[in-house]
């Protein structure tokens, strides 16, 4: 699993004045691109309206797939994702319960 901290802002390319905070649609990106895949997550470590830093987990073998996914949720949104501020690998899977 990789692990990564990444900082989104409004796009500064925004055509409209946006009804809600940047943070606000920067959760909703990083619910949208959670919901993508199972083996996706993410946590939010500062949350300021002008801004959204979240640590964000996903599996190696999908790396492309999910900075593709993160970017083009973002950019339906006016937000702005900066590249990993940090980043760490570990072999490390989540569990999940066996269904009965």
């Amino acid at each position: 699993m990789i692990t990564a901290l990444f900082e989104f802002t409004r796009s500064g390319v925004c055509k409209v004045v946006p009804s809600v905070s940047a943070s606000t649609d920067a959760q909703a990106v990083l619910l949208n691109w959670a919901l993508m895949a199972n083996d996706r997550a993410f946590r939010t470590v500062l949350d300021l309206p002008d801004r959204l830093v979240a640590e964000l987990t996903w599996n190696e073998r999908h790396d492309t797939a999910q900075r593709h996914d993160l970017d083009s949720w973002a950019r339906r949104l006016d937000i702005t994702v900066s590249n990993a501020l940090r980043m760490s690998h570990s072999d490390w899977q989540t569990t999940r319960p066996l269904a009965a």
